[in-house]
């Protein structure tokens, strides 16, 4: 049998070729294979390390002038066409494959779709949840789709094509199990195999979220790593852990290269696959267009259609060259959660419960002021500080909202309610200092003159005191609002119910603000929730104009919502605490209560719909 292989560029298409390819080898040893790819393309790293024989397609005629895009709306010239075809054609003629199967990119469309036209058997592997562009464009044309979940054949328009074969290349083709590909691999003693198919082309922010994840799984249990592309990848993410103070031990990460001709093996024993690609800040932007050779103005263009006229599609943006849309669309995504549920207040608060495009669920809450419309921003999928009282950690931290995700949750409800948002709050689910990275660069983008322009004086962090970063953010000067939620002043009351004052009391945190404030010069809003009994006592009132003295403060008194699986209640002394801390010349003020008939504080919505769709699910 002859087969072609055919692939873009990065990890996630080269990889799941070479584990089709070997698994193809070891069920018979006198299959032939062959590799196509670009001349330039990150592929051949992998490929030069095997007796697999490698043609190289020319990219201006595969990837410039044969782009789906260009075919679909009918930009690329016959000449062109016809010697794209001819390319094709020669490569097929001097290989007469048996089958042809393409992995994705660019580089894989051609001889998928000439090959099919051709009569020849063909087959995609989409490693995504929704396919690709290539995949959609190559669905019509070709025989098989494999994907890697039952859900993901809702997203094709014919599902009779689909087949389920694991993530991304198991399931029925192997019939090896799991233990056993351990112990040929010499992996069996017990550890986890995590294989990471991120590639130099993948985000950087998704890449440091990969090495956070490594470290924290790392310091549960031990587990083997297998990385995409060796150093390329590897040294950049060990210098984020280094720098965040995180560390693999005893868990060496080997190169997937050491695994070229074992990669079947390597996906039937993999525990864990992981393979992401990201978005950009304007600057991002900028650099990621000037590598395709594109000018300077289209990175501010295509910002202003994302960040000011608020479209969700690539195909929108009128103004922007079908061929470099067709690229835009390949390589990054735009951030649309789906509103997957909607209350609104009598007082006018709307909230939100939005999902996202894996699935996750969070909240989004727009408050109506006489100054304008406030949005309250998720900044994670849950949370992992454990605030006692609190509805969106119960359930634990998911992972990390990206900057263009966080920034969709107030393009959505800005579109929904059809007025403008004027102020933000980051005060939703998550806690945003623990997603430092991806908080600055949404913060970035929604004060840039390009994009909506929120100014940072109409802009308020919360967090509950993460004390370097505390001090890195205070670095960024940002003429931000820093609320610290405090919720009590003595470190014994506030690890009881706070647990990160066990790794940075009350002290600590306090030390921290002062040196934000001599550093930024900007005032910090301390919020405080009243629970009855616990933190509402004379004492504590008077503890905290001691620890706010000689800096500017705010107190913002927080009467508590009632929390089902909570054992703390909303204090009655509210306005007395408020008169103590006056009498110490403290300004504190009462939080206005919105939003009283619906679900509207932090958590609930989103636990309610996981606890429905948990019984919805059969035993």
């Amino acid at each position: 049998m002859k087969v072609i292989f055919t692939c873009g560029g990065t990890a996630g298409h080269v990889n799941p070729a070479l584990a089709l390819a070997g698994y193809m080898r070891e069920k018979d040893a006198g299959t032939q294979i062959l590799f196509v790819g670009a001349e330039r393309g990150l592929e051949r790293d992998l490929i030069a390390h095997t007796d697999y024989p490698f043609r190289t397609v020319n990219i201006s005629s595969f990837h410039r002038s044969f782009r789906p895009a260009e075919i679909k709306h009918n930009l690329v010239s016959l000449k062109n066409l016809a010697h794209a075809e001819r390319e094709a054609n020669a490569i097929l003629n001097d290989f007469h494959p048996d089958l042809i199967v393409g992995t994705g990119g660019y580089a894989s469309y051609p001889l998928v779709r000439y090959g099919a036209k051709a009569g020849i058997p063909t087959a995609v592997h989409e490693s995504n949840i929704v396919p690709g562009l290539t995949t959609r464009q190559l669905e019509p044309h070709c025989d098989r789709i494999m994907v890697g979940f039952e859900d993901c054949r809702a997203h094709y328009k014919h599902p009779e094509k689909v087949v389920v074969t694991g993530t991304p290349v198991r399931g029925d083709f192997f019939t090896i199990s799991k233990q056993q590909a351990k112990e040929k691999l010499g992996m069996n003693d017990g550890r986890k195999l995590i294989v990471s198919f991120w590639g130099s082309l993948g985000s950087n922010a998704m890449n440091r979220a990969m090495a956070e994840f490594l470290a924290l799984e790392s310091a549960k249990e031990p587990f083997y790593y297998i990385h995409g592309f060796g150093e390329i990848c590897w040294k950049p993410m060990q210098q984020w852990m280094h720098d965040d103070g995180l560390e693999i031990t005893e868990h060496p990460a080997l190169d997937v290269r050491e695994y070229i001709y074992d990669m079947p093996l390597v996906m039937a024993a993999a525990d864990l696959v992981m393979c992401r690609a990201g978005a950009s800040t304007l600057a991002e932007l900028t650099a990621a267009l000037k590598a395709m050779g594109q000018p300077g103005f289209r990175a501010k263009q295509i910002f202003h259609w994302v960040h000011q006229k608020l479209v969700t599609e690539f195909s929108a943006m009128t103004d922007q060259p079908k061929t470099l849309l067709a690229k835009l669309e390949e390589q990054f995504y735009i951030a649309a959660p789906k509103i997957e549920r909607r209350q609104e207040a009598k007082d006018g608060t709307v909230k939100y419960l939005l999902r996202m495009a894996d699935g996750n669920c969070i909240e989004t809450v727009v408050m109506r002021y006489h100054y304008g419309n406030t949005v309250c921003v998720s900044t994670q999928v849950g949370c992992r500080m454990g605030c006692r009282f609190c509805a969106s950690t119960q359930a634990g931290r998911v992972r990390n909202l990206e900057a263009g995700e966080i920034c969709s949750e107030i393009y959505t409800a800005q579109k929904d309610i059809g007025e403008r948002i004027s102020h933000i709050v980051l005060m939703g689910i998550g806690e945003p200092l623990d997603n430092f990275d991806e908080v600055m660069r949404f913060l970035e983008n929604i004060s840039s003159p390009e994009g909506v322009n929120i100014g940072m004086r109409n802009i308020s962090l919360s967090t509950c005191g993460l004390v370097p970063k505390i001090d890195q953010l205070a670095e960024k000067k940002l003429q931000l609002t820093l609320s610290v939620s405090l919720h009590a002043p003595d470190s014994e009351t506030r690890s009881r119910i706070m647990p990160v004052n066990r790794a940075w009391d009350v002290e600590e945190l306090f030390a921290a603000c002062h040196r934000y404030f001599r550093r930024t010069g900007r005032r910090i809003s301390f919020e405080y929730a009243m629970i009855d009994g616990v933190n509402d006592h004379d004492w504590q009132a008077d503890l905290i104009a001691r620890r706010i003295a000689g800096m500017p403060g705010h107190v913002n008194l927080i009467p508590l919502n009632d929390v089902v699986e909570s054992p703390f209640k909303p204090s009655r002394r509210i306005a007395a605490f408020q008169k103590r801390l006056e009498s110490h010349g403290i300004t504190a003020t009462v939080r206005r209560s919105l939003g009283g008939d619906i679900d509207a504080s932090c958590g609930q919505l989103r636990r309610r719909a996981m606890e429905e769709r948990k019984g919805e699910d059969p035993e």
